[in-house]
């Protein structure tokens, strides 16, 4: 009569194989991101100079913003004391 081996000797022979796979899903996920990070950067850039081509806002002189807090005060004021 023949004695059939076993298949799995140690748990090394199971831990091998999936320690094999978990490294190339590592790397994978890495080159994933790094691409995703990449195409990323390059959109950010062109948007970046989109950006800078805008003229930049011009505040109202100082007199304007304080006669419109008056006006609003001055409103508001009236409104709480009817």
């Amino acid at each position: 009569m023949q004695r059939c081996e076993p298949v799995l000797r140690t748990a090394a022979d199971l831990v091998a194989p999936m320690t094999t796979v978990a490294l190339v899903l590592i790397f994978i996920g890495a080159l994933i991101r790094t691409m995703i990070a990449a195409f990323a950067q390059r959109h950010v850039r062109s948007l970046d100079l989109e950006y800078k081509r805008r003229a930049t806002a011009v505040p109202p002189p100082i007199s304007e913003v304080q006669e419109n807090a008056a006006e609003a005060g001055g409103a508001l004021h009236d409104v709480l004391h009817r």
